[in-house]
This record gives C-alpha cells, sequence and structure tokens, in this order.
C-alpha cells in the first residue's frame, strides 16, 4: 500500500502519546466525535514494532480500524 494511496483512501497515521494527545482524546469522547489521528498502542510481531500504521476512524473516537505493516527481512513480503 503506497502511503499516498493510504492517506486519500481516509487512513491516517497516528499522534505520538503525549499531553496534547491525551488532551485531543478527551474532548474527542466527551463531544463524541472522531479523533482521527489518536495515538495507536505499539503493537510488536517478534518482537519488532511496525515499519508503517495506519488507522481510519469511523465518526466517533470508540470505533476505528488500525493496520499495521511489518517488513519480512530483506524481501518484499509484507506481514499484517
Amino acid at each position: 500500500m503506497a502511503l499516498r494511496t493510504a492517506y486519500t483512501g481516509g487512513w491516517h497515521g497516528s499522534e505520538p502519546y503525549g499531553i496534547m494527545a491525551l488532551h485531543h482524546m478527551y474532548g474527542c469522547m466527551v463531544q463524541r466525535v472522531g479523533y482521527s489521528r489518536a495515538p495507536m498502542t505499539n503493537l510488536k510481531f517478534n518482537g519488532n514494532p511496525p515499519d508503517v500504521a495506519f488507522q481510519k476512524g469511523l465518526d466517533t473516537f470508540a470505533k476505528r480500524h488500525h493496520i499495521r505493516l511489518w517488513r519480512n527481512g530483506q524481501s518484499d513480503v509484507w506481514l499484517g
């Protein structure tokens, strides 16, 4: 998945965890609106963080889809 395609398809990266992200999350939960760049948990595969991670909000903070991709070694194979 090319980065440009992901962003035009409504998929976004995430903000790092911090005080401003906490402030945004709280505001979105109270107002019941989406937060397209909300922080994502850093899941690992074989001890490695994902090489690419995207999320897509569904109009509320509670409903989001996530995709995390790991590159498999030096090959062109990606795991998701």
